[in-house]
């Protein structure tokens, strides 16, 4: 085998692992942001579960964090994505994620953006915050609105952005505006200052993250969050 053919097979296997683990990873932070979120609701913070949870929800945010100071988790009424790419549910397992789906419903969000800034403490604040709201049984069009201000009330950096309603469908599978350009806006422009960096410094380039991001916009131009 070449040397040339060597590296490339190299490469090729390298960025085929680092794209599993990335894949593990986002399916053990949906397993753990559900758990803590069904932990709080039912014992409050300070229980032995909650501390646990919370523990394997801090694990999971350092491989998000390690390289990125925020990171978007969107909910499209069939399937989660995080940083714009569908968490995989693995085969034969049994683990729900109702509680989260019913957190993205209950309160007409579409996306939460975490900030590594604020870490697990701001995460749980911000459950319980919407749990809170969730739980006065106040009109469903309104959750989102009184959602927004209580974070900023209490400064809460955690971002959230709105679910589109205007097509009454309760799935809501279609991105509003705002969020198919801010999504469609981080694939190929701040991505792309990513991959100029790797070609100058002669690093290998990380070939299927730059397709996905292609076929991702093209994706949500065409059809929304399907």
């Amino acid at each position: 085998m070449s040397e040339e053919l060597h590296n490339n097979v190299i490469s090729s296997e390298f960025f085929e692992n680092q794209d599993r683990i990335e894949r593990e990873k986002m399916y053990d932070f949906t397993v753990a942001a559900n758990a803590l979120l069904k932990s709080l609701r039912l014992y409050g913070a300070g229980n032995d579960t909650v501390e646990k949870n919370t523990e394997k929800m801090n694990e999971t945010l350092k491989f998000f964090f390690a390289t990125d100071s925020f990171f978007d988790f969107t909910f499209n009424g069939n399937d989660f994505m995080l940083n714009d790419v569908r968490v995989r549910r693995k085969k034969g397992m049994n683990i729900s994620f109702e509680e989260m789906e019913n957190f993205f419903i209950e309160l007409q969000i579409a996306t939460i953006i975490f900030q590594k800034a604020g870490g697990v403490s701001e995460i749980v604040e911000f459950m319980l915050t919407g749990q809170e709201i969730i739980k006065s049984n106040s009109k469903l069009d309104t959750r989102f609105a009184q959602f927004e201000q209580r974070l900023k009330n209490k400064g809460i950096k955690i971002q959230i952005t709105q679910r589109d309603s205007s097509g009454g469908d309760d799935l809501f599978n279609i991105l509003n505006k705002s969020q198919l350009a801010r999504l469609t806006y981080r694939n190929m422009i701040l991505d792309h200052s990513m991959f100029k960096t790797k070609i100058r410094e002669n690093r290998p380039m990380p070939l299927k993250k730059a397709m996905r991001n292609i076929q991702n916009a093209i994706d949500l131009i065409c059809d929304g969050s399907s």
